[in-house]
């Protein structure tokens, strides 16, 4: 009897633990799809315009090294895979080449970097630490350099203020898009990776487009390329009066949490931050 008791208990404690995996997004699982027509963006670091010639000199030849060879063989693509199986908490990830992720630690002068810790593989928090490949790009500069690294993690949304208003940076590295706007403001290294956007949304729902998110809420980060596409679609674009909204936050994850509870019904995303974030539902 006390056997058959036990196995009653357990069942039911199996039955509830599965009702609040539910209930809290457990059971969620995500799609990545593909938004056809867009041109492809390519992301670039960007310093004061006319203030830093020797950093930008720097940058672009870490990148110039970080970019050569062949496809899916360069330094940065190495580090996008080793990133994106850190975020996804895969234990046996080993970077592929020594990291300087807090530069020349022995020296007295300081590199400072703005970014947006929540763009994974490029940016995101480690346990108590900032990693991903910009905060290595940044790394590896301020190690040449014969300086050591401070991350400064703020919103997207503010980061050009981290470097004219309020001089807190020296660089933006947060998997920035290389716009004509951004460019006539600061100056940009060489680019070193190529992105386009993603519609990320639940496993079953039946999204093959943008059209297809007529009159429904649509989540992105505030002030990304991303941002701006939805809102240029809302405005003169194929959700025009349709009713559908765009949901602004202050990073990815965050408006994962919010796609997960149902609160909106897509993201709009860079790809392989997208494939990031449904890589945690799988």
């Amino acid at each position: 009897m006390k056997k058959i008791w036990k196995g009653l208990v357990c069942a039911v404690l199996s039955v509830a633990m599965v009702f609040a995996l539910a209930a809290c997004g457990g059971g969620f699982e995500a799609k990545m799809v593909e938004i056809k027509g867009l041109e492809i963006e390519s992301y670039g670091i960007a310093v004061q315009k006319g203030q830093d010639a020797d950093l930008l000199a720097e940058i672009n030849n870490v990148i110039a090294d970080w970019t050569s060879g062949s496809v899916g063989e360069t330094k940065i693509d190495k580090l996008v895979d080793y990133y994106s199986d850190v975020y996804d908490e895969v234990e046996d990830a080993e970077a592929p080449f020594t990291l300087y992720l807090e530069g020349d630690t022995s020296s007295s002068s300081t590199l400072t970097v703005a970014t947006e810790a929540g763009f994974a593989p490029f940016e995101f928090s480690d346990g108590n630490k900032i990693v991903g490949v910009d905060i290595a790009i940044m790394g590896q500069v301020a190690k040449n350099m014969g300086k050591k690294l401070a991350v400064y993690n703020i919103d997207f949304n503010s980061l050009n203020e981290a470097i004219f208003t309020s001089n807190r940076a020296d660089c933006i590295a947060a998997g920035f898009t290389i716009t004509q706007e951004r460019a006539d403001a600061m100056d940009f290294s060489n680019p070193y990776f190529t992105s386009t956007q993603y519609i990320v949304c639940a496993e079953d729902a039946d999204i093959t487009s943008l059209a297809d998110l007529a009159g429904e809420k649509i989540g992105a980060q505030i002030g990304t390329t991303g941002a701006q596409l939805v809102d240029n679609e809302i405005k003169n674009g194929v959700l025009k009066n349709t009713g559908a909204e765009l949901n602004e936050y202050q990073n990815a994850p965050t408006a994962f949490e919010d796609l997960k509870k149902g609160t909106i019904k897509a993201i709009v995303v860079d790809s392989v931050p997208a494939t990031c974030l449904v890589a945690k539902t799988k």
